[in-house]
């Protein structure tokens, strides 16, 4: 019959083999989802699993050994995997807690050297020495070690591997660069805290003497509890906020204000007429920019959109064939690491997330783009679900009210456009032909004053075009006659001067419009100026 201490190790053993599985499974689907599997940080958390399954079985086997000499190899083999579980776990706390990398530089080499030495030390005195472990001895239930002369290295540490790791988390959850890196360092925090209140109580109580409560049936449970929070953190993208749960919390204040937005944002859809008015609704929920790209060409944006999101002279409009095999929401935070290319990309153009969308017209692939600052606001689990929720209710909606899809915004902007490039030939036609008219009015007062001189001489015309009195030859004409044909000139010179404008021509001769219409009937002059007119009305 199976001891009812070694249960608890049973059920941590399983639970480990199940996230062996769940680890495994992550992966080998990082290739064929967008999911940020933290390359060193997943290595370091099989390699902790491992450790710890490793504890299990040796604490299964000690547990259920019939003297203690059976239980000796078992006890030292538990304790050999103890140290690194606690070697481990620093590692995992300070790459996640600061970002720390293995092999980057000779200083981050020499502290992996500082960071294992103290282990293999360990390692060291309690396989070859007894000075660690003197041996183990029947207890209740149970086995318990003899302590050695130098058992107080292993408390120290114990405890200084512990709380290290703690304050690397606590750095971590204030000041991680990203609201998902903070959660992570939160999560992983909150399942550590019961396995090192157990195992530095465990101590506290076996120095005074107590000896009758230790780990046995405490800290697999603990530390399982552990390993699910730390899966969780390091292979899932999209994490919740405990600070959400407290009621009284910032951060419980904002979401509720973010999904109170987003809410009503799809409530107000119906009257949204324009698409220009469902991102701009989409911006303010979000508190940041949106682009909607669909169709070969089309690109609708807010007002306060960068240029470098759907690009200008200046900026590369972002690349559709990077688009093509988004089919859900790809966050630039979250794929840094499994899809480097598309990272460059999106953080290139300042574009922040990347969500298929399906308006009015399903058979058109199109994506919305969110700025750079999506990720302020929308950051866990819910706010993704509440999103997600959003982009459904909006594409409803423009589905069944008939809100323009933007294929519809795309034939109106074509259509404008023909429309504008038609009055623009318009016009020039319009400038052509106004341009024909005055020439051809020009041509017809300078024929006019041909054949009046010729009906005249050329004597008198040149008197008159020289301004200055000459010696009348003749005593044929008169001074009246004279004056007549100098008056009718200066008549023509004037029209020709203003282009066939009678009123324009009389306020230069300085007499009325009338005066000067029967000054041109008098001298002949109206035979060109009727159908001048008519044609200038006409350009």
């Amino acid at each position: 019959m199976i001891p009812v201490a070694v249960l608890p190790a049973l059920i941590a053993l399983g639970f480990k083999l199940a996230l062996f599985g769940y680890s495994l499974k992550c992966e080998a689907e990082n290739a064929a989802r967008y999911s940020n599997v933290r390359g060193l940080q997943a290595r370091l958390y099989l390699l902790f699993l491992f450790s710890l399954s490793v504890q299990n079985v040796a604490e299964i086997n000690f547990l259920t050994s019939e003297t203690a000499s059976v239980a000796e190899p078992w006890g030292r083999l538990y304790f050999g995997a103890s140290i690194f579980v606690l070697v481990f776990l620093l590692q995992l706390a300070l790459l996640i807690g600061t970002g720390w990398r293995a092999g980057s530089s000779k200083a981050v080499t020499w502290g992996t050297v500082l960071l294992y030495l103290p282990a293999l030390t360990l390692e060291i005195l309690l396989w070859r020495t007894s000075l660690f472990v003197a041996g183990f001895e029947p207890m209740a239930y149970t086995y318990t070690k003899i302590p050695g002369p130098l058992f107080f290295l292993w408390e120290s540490f114990v405890v200084s591997y512990l709380c290290t790791s703690v304050l690397l988390l606590v750095h971590g959850a204030r000041r991680q660069v990203t609201a998902l890196q903070r959660m992570q360092n939160k999560l992983i925090l909150i399942g550590l805290i019961p396995p090192i209140v157990i195992a530095i109580g465990v101590m506290i109580l076996q120095r005074f003497g107590f000896r009758t409560f230790n780990t046995t049936a405490t800290l697999p449970l603990a530390f399982t509890f552990f390993i699910v929070a730390t899966a969780y953190a390091i292979y899932e993208d999209r994490l919740f906020d405990v600070a959400f749960y407290v009621p009284w919390s910032k951060v419980r204040k904002r979401k509720s204000a973010l999904y109170r937005r987003l809410r009503a944002t799809v409530g107000a859809t119906a009257a949204m007429r324009s698409v220009h008015d469902v991102l701009d609704g989409v911006a303010d929920a979000l508190r940041c920019q949106v682009v909607l790209l669909g169709g070969p060409r089309t690109a609708v944006a807010t007002a306060k959109t960068a240029a470098a999101m759907i690009g200008d002279g200046a900026h590369a409009a972002f690349p559709r064939t990077a688009l093509r095999e988004i089919d859900r929401i790809v966050v630039a935070e979250e794929i840094a690491a499994s899809h480097p290319e598309l990272h460059r990309l999106m953080r290139r153009h300042q574009v922040g997330a990347i969500a298929p969308f399906r308006g009015r017209s399903a058979s058109v692939p199109q994506w919305l783009l969110f700025g750079a600052n999506f990720s302020d606001e929308v950051q866990t689990a819910l706010d993704f679900k509440h999103v997600e929720a959003l982009l459904d209710g909006i594409a409803r909606r423009m589905r069944d009210d008939g809100a323009p899809s933007s294929s519809a915004v795309a034939e109106a902007l074509h259509a404008k456009h023909e429309h504008q490039a038609l009055a623009a030939k318009r016009r020039e036609e319009r400038e052509a032909a106004r341009r024909q008219a005055a020439l051809l009015r020009r041509e017809r007062l300078e024929l006019h004053r041909t054949n009046t001189q010729a009906r005249k001489g050329n004597t008198q015309v040149a008197v008159v075009r020289s301004n200055l009195p000459q010696t009348i030859a003749t005593d044929k004409q008169t001074l009246r006659q004279y004056l007549e044909e100098f008056e009718s000139e200066l008549i023509l010179e004037t029209l020709l001067l203003c282009r066939g404008d009678t009123a324009a021509a009389a306020m230069r001769l300085g007499v009325s419009v009338e005066t000067f219409e029967y000054l041109c009937t008098q001298y002949e002059l109206r035979e060109g100026l009727g159908e001048d007119s008519d044609e200038d009305e006409d350009g």
